[in-house]
Parts: C-alpha cells; sequence; structure tokens
C-alpha cells in the first residue's frame, strides 16, 4: 500500500494526515537553535477587519538555505490589542514551509475596524520583534484623516 491510498483511505474514515504533519512540523520547530527572525515582521493589507502578517525564518539570511534545513516549521503567532500582549485577541499556528522560502503569511480577520493591534511571532524558543498595525476604517464610514505609507520589499537595496 502506498502513502496515496492511505491518505485516501483515511479521508474515507475521516482521518486526516494533518496530525501527522503537524506533529512532523512541531518537531522541527524544537530544532530551531539560532535566533530565526533576523528579518524581522511586517504587516499589510489592511481591511475593516483584519490584515496580514508575516515574517520568514533566517537565521543566516545570507547563506545557502538561509541557515535552515529544508522541512517545514511549526510557526506560532498572536494578535493582541495592547503592547504588553495581556488581552489576546486571536492566536494560532502555521507553517512555514521551505517551498515557500520558510516564509509566514497570515491573514487575519475578525477584528474591530480602525483599531491598532500588535502582533508577534513565536518558534522553538524564540520569539519575533513586535510589530504593529492598524485595520481599515469600516466600509462607508466618514473618515476625516487618511494616512497611506506604500513600501516595496522585493529589492530592498534598489
Amino acid at each position: 500500500m502506498n502513502r496515496r491510498k492511505i491518505i485516501l483511505g483515511g479521508s474515507f474514515l475521516g482521518l486526516s494526515a494533518t496530525p501527522l504533519i503537524s506533529a512532523a512540523a512541531r518537531l522541527s520547530s524544537d530544532k530551531v537553535t539560532e535566533y530565526p527572525f533576523t528579518l524581522g515582521v511586517a504587516a499589510g493589507d489592511p481591511w475593516p477587519d483584519g490584515f496580514v502578517i508575516w515574517t520568514r525564518l533566517a537565521p543566516r539570511p545570507l547563506e545557502p538555505g538561509f541557515g535552515l534545513p529544508a522541512v517545514s516549521f511549526l510557526v506560532e503567532w498572536e494578535v493582541a490589542s495592547d503592547p504588553a500582549f495581556k488581552k489576546k485577541e486571536q492566536t494560532g499556528t502555521t507553517t512555514a514551509d521551505p517551498a515557500l522560502g520558510h516564509s509566514v503569511h497570515v491573514e487575519i480577520s475578525g477584528l474591530k475596524s480602525a483599531r491598532r493591534y500588535w502582533y508577534r511571532f513565536t518558534i522553538g524558543g524564540h520569539r519575533s520583534s513586535i510589530g504593529t498595525v492598524v485595520t481599515a476604517p469600516a466600509t462607508m464610514s466618514d473618515v476625516g484623516r487618511l494616512r497611506i505609507g506604500v513600501a516595496g520589499c522585493q529589492n530592498y537595496t534598489h
């Protein structure tokens, strides 16, 4: 029997390979010994109820493989309504996949509009710096002032 048949057979029984994949990712996360958030954190694409948060695992960003093995890692994320993270609004986990350069993009929704939030990531005992972002104003609301910041990081040196 091959893996495909096992996975397909399990899906007919209401089973999934997800717990196996998550366990493997969780084990890999424990192997991150160097600080992996050297490229920082970012947020953008604000909506009235959310935004996207981003980071990339790269302990040694100028080396081939960025200082990580070519395996997936489980990354925890948190969004709070205060900078001390005493009022956590949402938390979760996501996978940093080597096919995507170990980058992480999390789409957050279900928050209040026109509010400031703080976010951070954690993996293997390492915690990222704290980022902050503001959700967009409510749809069709009267906005007295609007500031927009635009940045591109595709080729930072240019």
